[in-house]
This record gives C-alpha cells, structure tokens and sequence, in this order.
C-alpha cells in the first residue's frame, strides 16, 4: 500500500467513523421524541454525546485494524487511480450529443401519441 492511498483510506475510515457519529445521534434524538426511557437517558451528556462518539470510533478502529478490509480499500483506490476520464472537450461533445437525442425521442414520442390518439378517436367515432 503506498502513502497516497494509505492517506485516503484512513481519511474515508475516519469519514465513515464520523457519519456513524452523526447517525447515532439522529437516532438517538429520534428514539427520544418516541420512547420516554430514551428521552429520560438523552438528557445525560454520556448517553447523548457519549455512545455516539464511542461507536464512531469503534467503527473506525475495526475499520483500521481489519487488514482485508484494509487490502480491499487499497485495490479499490488502485483500480480508482487507473480510471482514465473523458477530457472537458469530449464530456461537452458527449452531454450535447445526448441532449439532441433526448429532443428527437421526445420529438418522436408525442408524434406517435397523436397519432394514437387520432386513430383511438377515429375508431370510437368522435
């Protein structure tokens, strides 16, 4: 594993420590607008600052200790860094080209819905 993607990694295991974080707090204001028992524990800072943070950090810690999940993430940034991405010019070529063709189904589709329509009324005699 090189430095490059050792960086990454640990920031993106730091990220995923941080949303578990954030979602054990929604959850944790959530069960307390529900439950009274939770509402009751929530006004204790250790319940409600406490066991999120400490299940962040247990995220990350086997998130960091894990070496397959450690080896995964580095051949997932490797294939990442081989990806060759279209230039500027090619992406505003391909967005046009896709554009015209959205106009011409779109174009294409409301012809034959007229005219499905004009041959339904036809036939109910309308």
């Amino acid at each position: 594993m090189d430095q490059r993607n050792q960086k990454i990694t640990l920031m993106s295991f730091v990220g995923v420590g941080a949303l578990v974080y954030f979602i054990t707090r929604i959850l944790v204001d959530s069960m307390a607008s529900i439950l009274p028992v939770v509402a009751r524990l929530k006004t204790q800072a250790i319940f409600e600052h406490g066991v999120p943070l400490g299940l962040g950090f247990v995220a990350f810690l086997l998130l960091q200790t894990r070496k397959d999940i450690r080896k995964w993430a580095d051949l997932v940034l490797t294939e990442f860094f081989k990806v060759v991405w279209p230039s500027a010019k090619d992406t505003r070529a391909m967005t046009v080209v896709v554009c015209i063709m959205l106009i011409i189904s779109g174009i294409s589709l409301m012809a034959f819905d007229n005219l499905s329509s004009s041959v339904v009324k036809l036939v109910l005699g309308m």
